[in-house]
């Protein structure tokens, strides 16, 4: 599914996921949306976005200028019955003194933000991605940083039923990630005052009640902060005092990696199936958050290509820690990497897949 081109369906995986993924690989190409009669194109260059295009009349050019007040109702009239040759209606309005040349280039950007923001309320619909040399068909192209776009577009989201999906329960204990290893974006100060509730004791619903901005716009704000990279899925409370021993021999160490391997393969081989490829790449991306934290666990720590972990780096590492703290730093990781896993089935299959892989992991691990 991942490589020069790849398709899929936005109900196994969400916009904003997509936008992560071709960013971070900084891929090259166009990717197009079809839900029923609406198309929508997006041309990415370098992860960037230079250009978008819509079969839907208010995402064009001159209604949305029209829609802004940039021209008159005369004046989009007059520029509509002169299309029809080479000429498109942006450089009609320009020749005819409707709008300046500065105008049109910003109603550009402008139009390309308006496509790429409409598709953050989509929650059906198939997408397809060709990889390669960008067609030389515009004359007028934008150079957008995705990561701003996803910012924005989540902020737009006006569907509140998207948000409440994208976390595994409301029971889930939310810490923030190490900032020093994360672009920082300009956050509005409502969000900086969820951003300050976090403090990796606080559950999702306590964050949410201690809010003042109300439930479903605090859900936004983590989703935003948790595709940003701030926060993270630090486990459910009960998993906060996990049993210590004095000390734990190779055996045991090799025992409880065997285990959550078995459940790590399990996630992996059930996302491969419903999503193909691109699951390496988001199961990459939570185990290197985490890594980020939890160095003294997984440090050098890939993950394998049936989605396990090298238990023998795990092992390695493990050797400098203390005694008396090893085997609840161990699970402790272990966990915040499974309650990741299982997060990135509900963010990209949705809660039904997630209830299901929870009722098979049982098997493994029963207290789930």
């Amino acid at each position: 599914m991942i490589g020069k081109s790849f398709k899929g369906d936005l109900s196994d995986i969400s916009f904003p996921d997509i936008l992560e993924f071709l960013r971070a690989s900084r891929k090259t190409g166009v990717i197009s949306f079809k839900r029923e009669r609406i198309r929508k194109s997006i041309y990415i260059e370098d992860g960037n976005v230079i250009f978008a295009a819509s079969n839907l009349p208010e995402d064009r050019l001159g209604d949305l200028l029209l829609a802004k007040g940039k021209i008159t109702r005369q004046e989009y009239d007059r520029s509509v019955t002169m299309l029809g040759g080479p000429k498109r209606q942006g450089r009609i309005l320009v020749e005819m003194g409707a709008i300046t040349p500065k105008v049109l280039w910003e109603g550009v950007q402008d139009q390309i933000r308006y496509i790429v923001y409409s598709l953050f309320n989509w929650e059906r619909g198939m997408f397809f991605f060709s990889q390669g040399d960008l067609p030389s068909l515009e004359n007028i192209t934008a150079d957008l940083s995705l990561s701003e776009l996803l910012v924005e577009g989540i902020r737009r989201i006006n569907d509140h039923r998207i948000l409440f999906n994208k976390f595994p329960s409301r029971d889930v204990v939310i810490a923030r990630m190490d900032f020093g290893l994360k672009h920082r974006a300009a956050l509005e100060p409502f969000e900086k005052h969820v951003l300050d509730l976090i403090d990796g004791r606080r559950t999702v619903e306590e964050i949410c009640r201690d809010s003042e901005i109300g439930e479903p716009e605090t859900f936004k704000v983590l989703y935003l902060l948790m595709c940003l990279g701030y926060i993270k899925v630090k486990g459910r409370r009960e998993d906060s005092s996990l049993e210590t021993s004095s000390d734990m021999n190779s055996e045991e160490i090799r025992s409880i990696l065997t285990n959550y391997n078995r459940m790590f393969s399990y996630l992996y081989r059930y996302m491969m199936r419903e999503v193909g490829p691109i699951t390496e790449h988001v199961l990459s991306k939570y185990l290197l958050d985490i890594r980020d934290l939890n160095s003294s666990v997984f440090r050098n720590v890939m993950l394998r290509k049936d989605g396990t972990l090298d238990d023998a780096t795990i092992e390695g590492n493990l050797q400098w820690v203390r005694a008396d703290h090893k085997k609840e730093l161990l699970l402790s990781s272990l966990n915040e990497f499974l309650y990741s896993t299982i997060l990135a089935v509900k963010r990209t299959l949705g809660p039904e897949h997630e209830s299901r892989v929870i009722e098979t992991l049982k098997n493994i691990r029963p207290e789930l």
